[in-house]
């Protein structure tokens, strides 16, 4: 059986030096990686990777002169991690806008060979710590790894929205690119550090729909923050489909101070979609039409069955941890409510409280969104649910491999339990958080584990 073969680049130059990738696989001794977050009303986390290295020849000593990498294993170096020897190739499909992957479905690469090459992890070192053997002079170090989330949170930065009719168009013109032109904004600020729209707005890809060229989107929003702050990787950025700014009158200005990374999850918390980065260290944005609904694509099946992908560990979960019968939604100002006097009687009173930023008038001002998703959210939570909050699979088949280690966050897959002494369990659930473990006895064999939301 073909088993994912493990790829690990790593770059030992500052960040503003194009980066010229070193690979140390032959040093891998194990990972581990998280990504996402544990449920759907949790919010997302830095994605972070653990890597354990050979260190016997002292390469990865920060304070070893001789070392092989010596000054440069700092913070801040760029890793990738990936896996080839995969029998599958990359499906055609396989794009921002595939219809077979619902999420992003953007990470994987042609190797050589015609196989897929997978991206596991892109991400920085954060910090290293060294172990050494007291008998037979083994040594390693373990390397504490974090995504584009830690850039993101180092920024606090003014953008915002500032056009005048005497100058330039209001509202401003939105072309929609699938090349990334670079220096969009012009140079000139208004006083208070905003910059102004050029006349013609490129955003780099992001989707033509929502509500028309003159409404400002969340997807728009995403793109001009990351615009603003110069983020240095590529994005995938969705439309989106509820507009955070729509112009009435010959101007108009809405500057934003905020932390960058807190700004796009607000974003991504208002249109109902997910803010993430990449396994491939892209900025993904991906709006609300991307889960609208029971996806009516074909599924990958997680079962037991023959056709079905097999898997090793599962949690099915029937309790009061995801039961809320009084739903608060804020917008600025407004306040939107909703609750269940016939859930508060059977179980008592349990309170979800969510933010999400104030939106333009198409399709509905913030009053009516903010109802809208209290309404949405009690009718979701308010009574008990058998839920598969988890699923942990390591293939037996090699075309499985592909299939399991090319999810994102935010695909889609369908899940199978067959008790013996139950009813069948099948659930179509989307993907919320990724783990993969693999250690020296099982570099070839990682373990997968999917944290799920129905």
């Amino acid at each position: 059986m073909n088993k994912p073969v493990a790829t690990l680049l790593v770059a030992y130059e500052d960040l503003d030096t194009d980066p010229v990738y070193v690979d140390e696989s032959d040093y891998l001794r194990g990972y581990s990686i998280r990504r996402g977050r544990n449920n759907e009303l949790d919010q997302q986390q830095a994605g972070t990777c653990t890597l354990v290295l050979d260190n016997r020849d002292g390469r990865f000593d920060p304070l070893n002169a001789s070392g092989a990498n010596y000054p440069n294993v700092l913070p801040m170096r760029r890793v990738i991690l990936k896996v080839d020897n995969l029998t599958e190739t990359v499906p055609a499909t396989f794009t921002l806008e595939s219809d077979t992957y619902v999420g992003d479905g953007a990470h994987a690469v042609e190797a050589g060979d015609g196989s897929a090459e997978l991206y596991l992890f892109s991400g920085f070192f954060e910090s290293v710590s060294e172990t050494w053997a007291t008998t037979n002079g083994d040594a390693n170090v373990t390397i504490q790894c974090t995504d584009g989330f830690k850039l993101l949170n180092l920024i606090t930065a003014k953008w915002g929205f500032f056009w005048d009719s005497s100058t330039l168009v209001s509202p401003p013109i939105i072309v929609y690119s699938s090349t990334y032109i670079a220096d969009v904004l012009v140079s000139d600020t208004v006083a208070d550090g905003s910059p102004y729209l050029p006349q013609v707005l490129y955003l780099y890809g992001a989707g033509s729909g929502g509500g028309g060229s003159n409404e400002w989107m969340t997807g728009d929003d995403a793109g001009l923050v990351l615009d603003t702050i110069h983020w240095p990787g590529d994005r995938r950025i969705d439309h989106g489909t509820i507009p955070v700014m729509h112009a009435t009158g010959s101007s108009a200005n809405i500057p934003i101070n905020d932390n960058a990374l807190t700004y796009l999850q607000k974003l991504a918390e208002t249109e109902g979609g997910l803010f993430y980065i990449g396994a491939d260290g892209a900025a993904v944005f991906l709006d609300a039409d991307r889960f609208a609904g029971v996806p009516s694509i074909t599924l990958e099946i997680y079962g037991g069955q023959t056709g079905e992908i097999g898997y090793a560990d599962i949690a099915v979960e029937y309790n009061d941890s995801r039961l809320y019968n009084v739903v608060t939604v804020s917008a600025g100002d407004q306040v939107a409510d909703a609750e269940d006097a016939a859930s508060i009687a059977a179980f008592g009173m349990r309170s979800l409280d969510r933010t999400i930023l104030e939106v333009g008038e198409y399709p509905s001002p913030s009053v009516v969104l903010a109802q809208e998703r209290a309404d949405e959210l009690l009718a979701r939570y308010k009574d008990p649910q058998v839920r598969i909050t988890s699923l942990t699979v390591s293939p037996t088949h090699s075309d499985d491999w592909f299939k399991v280690l090319s999810h994102e966050l935010g695909d889609y897959l369908r899940v199978k339990k067959r008790p013996a002494t139950a009813d069948e369990i099948d659930q179509t659930l989307r993907i919320e958080g990724i783990s993969i473990q693999s250690g020296s006895f099982d570099l070839d064999q990682p373990s997968v584990t999917f944290s799920l939301s129905s």
